[in-house]
């Protein structure tokens, strides 16, 4: 949705004039004129080098023995010639360039040669990239850097002389010291949390940075309490948000255990919440569910991830805080978007799914959302935060959130959301034979007056579901016919053919086959794009019930595995008036807010 109503638009030049004002203060401040900034003091010595969890690949470690960079979806060679020195194809492959994440892939070797690459290609960093600007120095990318040359530092420095030590360990402290001069007014969200990291690891490795190591655990205190949610998820939604942070906190938490403080019990209360939420978005193949810009899923670094936790319990049900729900039963699971939009400064990445579920069983995806890119393509993204990129009904082909403009918002992506749903009640029920989840959401009130109720009951089995999708609008308004669409977007896995009678068959890759019906409704499979695979996108199949409302028009439908021994078809006794009136758990949109602030 491009355009805003006023008070959208108040809100969206709130997010970019702060926007602006943190670039202006960066640039005169940390600007060519006044370089002097970043110098000055001890530079100190390197005392250890953190871990890093996340995996190496020699393939890739190959390609930058050759100058072959392969970044953010687009390759560029560079066979004797500087990296640096080079016009970058794209801002986002210039920002992952200047983090220097792939720099872990050379230690796959761990030969001389690994070395001297990484040495010389740091140090080329160091002679061109000295001085500040603004894709290099970027705040977010700075940190990621920071992190990576500690961490790795014992492959840079390999038989280094003393003037490739001294000038290694004087770029880290002066990015440092830029770091901590402008974290408080670096970017909210992911970026300030990364660099509050990042200002954790310098004080406990650099000699002369560890006066700071109390201030910069208080700093990064502060953003986990505004941040990280009660039940463990990210104020963004997004899951894979999750991912990023363990795998610098699990290693940060360790070095202070190493130090001899130990992590503060903020931190530890913490990643104490946020490892069983990694578990509540994983389905049976150990993929992550696809909401609010999760894409292919790193699913080695989160096994390395769940290898630190002790309790190694279930994953929760009922995640209302984050605005989630998940049901297991069988080999079954199904976890759905039952939350509001995160605030505005949050919502770069986030998508208009509410209501939208994804279903497994055992290893096998079923029914999905579209997902996030996995680079960074913006018409793609723009296609990924539709609603109708997500398992759920889009009304006018409109999406149930509103998108505008916002230049320079971090994530490669401009648009944040300015409105949406913001009543989302939620009914749960755990019986012993069922699970049944009520839902309701408000983002098309606005535009057509409608609210979308959802009822999905899951069989204790997991070889059935049982649902109920509502339009409708009070009946005290004008009854124009507005037209709406449910879909079921179909991993590219499952094979899916029509029956004469409407019925959809799905043929899974172990050869079970399952049944969509829609009851008085027809049922249609259409092309979809599946936007996660690791390749990039990839074709597959949608089910899709095109339709109108007046009043009120109910869509009855169900998804049965065909081999299932007498499934259980009946619907719970909840009278329709019931519907719209959701018994509350929690207040999901209050709670959000206030662990946000």
């Amino acid at each position: 949705m491009a355009t805003a109503s006023l008070t959208e638009r108040f809100r969206l030049l709130g997010l970019v004039g702060g926007r602006i004002l943190r670039n202006v203060v960066a640039f005169l401040q940390y600007g060519p004129f006044l370089q002097w900034r970043l110098g000055g003091g001890s530079n100190g010595t390197l005392l250890f080098a953190p871990q890093d969890l996340r995996t190496s690949d020699p393939t890739i470690a190959a390609d930058i023995y050759s100058g072959r960079f392969a970044l953010s979806g687009q390759v560029v060679e560079t066979p004797g010639r500087s990296v640096f020195r080079i016009n970058p194809p794209s801002p986002e492959w210039a920002q992952a360039l200047h983090t220097f994440s792939w720099l872990r892939h050379l230690r796959s070797s761990d030969s001389a040669l690994a070395s001297t690459n990484a040495k010389a290609l740091v140090m080329d960093w160091i002679e061109t990239h000295s001085t500040w600007s603004d894709q290099a120095w970027e705040p977010e990318a700075t940190a990621r850097r920071v992190i990576v040359w500690l961490s790795q530092s014992p492959m840079i420095l390999k038989d280094a002389d003393h003037a490739t030590y001294s000038a290694f360990v004087k770029s880290v402290t002066r990015q440092v010291r830029y770091l901590r001069q402008i974290a408080g007014r670096s970017e909210p969200g992911l970026p300030r949390l990364k660099i509050a990291i990042a200002l954790c690891f310098a004080s406990l490795a650099i000699s002369s940075q560890r006066k700071f190591i109390r201030s910069s655990q208080r700093r990064l205190d502060a953003e986990l309490e505004k941040q990280i949610l009660n039940d463990g998820g990210h104020v963004s939604r997004d899951p894979s948000a999750l991912i990023d942070i363990l795998a610098d906190m699990l290693p940060l938490r360790q070095t202070y255990t190493a130090e001899g403080s130990g992590a503060t019990d903020v931190m530890q209360r913490c990643i104490d919440r946020m490892i069983p939420m990694l578990r509540f978005f994983r389905h049976g193949d150990g993929n992550f569910a696809h909401f609010n810009g999760t894409g292919a899923t790193q699913t080695d670094l989160i096994a390395t991830i769940l290898a630190y936790d002790d309790a190694r319990g279930q994953p929760l049900s009922n995640a209302t805080f984050s605005g989630y729900q998940r049901v297991t039963a069988g080999s079954a699971c199904l976890i759905m978007d039952t939350g509001t939009p995160p605030p505005i400064q949050y919502s770069s990445l986030a998508h208009a799914g509410c209501l939208s579920f994804e279903f497994s069983s055992g290893r096998q995806q079923i029914i999905v959302n579209c997902g996030a890119p996995s680079h960074h393509n913006k018409d793609w993204q723009h296609i990924a935060r539709s609603t109708a990129a997500h398992s759920t009904i889009t009304v006018g082909d409109t999406s149930s959130c509103s998108f505008a403009s916002a230049p320079g918002l971090p994530g490669g992506n401009t648009k944040a959301i300015t409105s949406g749903p913001r009543n989302v009640p939620l009914g749960r029920e755990d019986r012993q034979d069922r699970t049944i989840i009520r839902a309701s959401h408000d983002g098309y009130s606005t535009r057509y007056n409608l609210t979308h109720d959802r009822e999905i009951t899951v069989d204790s089995s997991g070889q059935f579901l049982l649902a109920r999708d509502i339009i409708r609008r009070p009946k005290s308004e004008k009854s124009e016919r507005t037209s709406f669409t449910a879909r079921f977007h179909l991993h590219p896995a499952i094979k899916a053919a029509r029956s004469e009678g409407g019925t959809i068959l799905l043929t899974l890759p172990d050869g079970t086959g399952w049944q969509f019906t829609a009851e008085n409704m027809d049922t249609m499979l259409e092309e979809s794009v599946y936007l996660s695979g690791l390749t990039g996108p990839r074709r597959t199949m949608q089910i899709v019930i095109n339709s109108t409302v007046g009043h009120e028009t109910i869509i009855d439908w169900s998804l049965q595995n065909l081999s299932a021994e007498n499934p259980r078809q009946t619907r719970p006794s909840t009278p329709e008036s019931e519907t719209a009136q959701l018994p509350l758990e929690t207040g999901q949109g209050d709670s959000q807010d206030q662990s946000s602030t």
